[in-house]
């Protein structure tokens, strides 16, 4: 199995063969405050670090023009590794604000970013607890404790120390090649619908179900019912055949719901399903 990944005291762990595609956000409710985190890969466009930046420079400038000022970057060394640091300020409201991201080449291609928003005093105060506690491949027993205000957070392959106001992303995205796989925290309005019910109202109009297979299992953190089924969608020379499956786990003493989703097509079905067999059976309750 892949990296484990932590939701409050819920942990899972992503399916081997799978790649974890996550948007992590970590956001303030109510102010502007964010951390985001982010892995992707260097390519012939933009080859290495400096022009991953200067690629994100003309962006940022393309969109926000002189409402910025943008830094030099700033050529860092982190886990040993080749790293830059990248600051922007701009005005929100009348106050002055932050973007601060470090971009680490932790394999080659592969890079990871960090990058924390917000009042420009609150960056510049926030940033050492974060920065210096960042680890990747999970929790070492020997790192310290965070800071007060401060707990640690997983996004990915990397944990590092964040402000304890800001709240964990509410989904989470995995693929294989066309299979996706989400793991999902919202909380719908209403109580929960039956999940045939649910497997309708979240279809696409014109979307036609088809093959359903209902089952129940348990797992190390609950119950959870899923369905296996078939999606038939028009096109635009012919239909498209997917196969999906939808399920709903409910965490052990009325902790919460999880609801999980995948599709793929036909040809990759047995990946899906494997996935999420090995998706499912990874949940497990952190003991209080």
């Amino acid at each position: 199995m892949g990296a484990e990944i932590a939701h409050g005291a819920v942990r899972f762990q992503i399916p081997d063969g799978f790649r974890d595609t996550t948007n992590y956000t970590f956001k303030h409710p109510k102010v502007l405050e964010e951390v985001r985190v982010q892995f992707e890969n260097l390519d012939r466009y933009r080859p290495t670090l400096d022009a991953v930046l200067a690629d994100r420079a003309d962006y940022i400038k393309s969109v926000m023009g002189d409402r910025i000022a943008l830094e030099p970057p700033v050529p860092l060394v982190v886990f040993g590794r080749p790293a830059r640091q990248m600051d922007f300020t701009f005005e929100e409201k009348g106050a002055k604000c932050r973007n601060r991201s470090v971009l680490v080449q932790y394999t080659d291609p592969a890079y990871f970013e960090l990058s924390y928003q917000a009042l420009d005093a609150v960056v510049l105060r926030n940033w050492a607890p974060i920065f210096e506690s960042m680890q990747l491949g999970g929790y070492p027993p020997q790192l310290p404790p965070p800071s007060p205000g401060f707990s640690r957070r997983t996004a990915g392959l990397l944990t590092a120390a964040l402000p304890q106001a800001l709240e964990p992303p509410k989904a989470y995205l995995f693929t294989l090649e066309q299979a996706r796989l989400t793991v999902s925290f919202r909380v719908l309005d209403g109580p929960p619908l039956p999940l045939p019910q649910l497997i309708l109202k979240e279809t696409a109009p014109g979307d036609a179900i088809s093959d359903t297979k209902e089952f129940n299992v348990e797992t190390p953190a609950g119950a959870c019912a899923f369905y296996r089924y078939l999606i038939t969608r028009d096109g635009p020379a012919e239909p498209t055949l997917l196969a999906a499956v939808r399920g709903r786990l409910s965490l052990t003493g009325a902790a919460g719901l999880v609801h999980l989703y995948g599709q793929a097509p036909p040809a990759q079905a047995n990946a899906l399903e494997r996935g999420f067999a090995l998706l499912l059976n990874s949940f497990r309750l952190e003991a209080k």
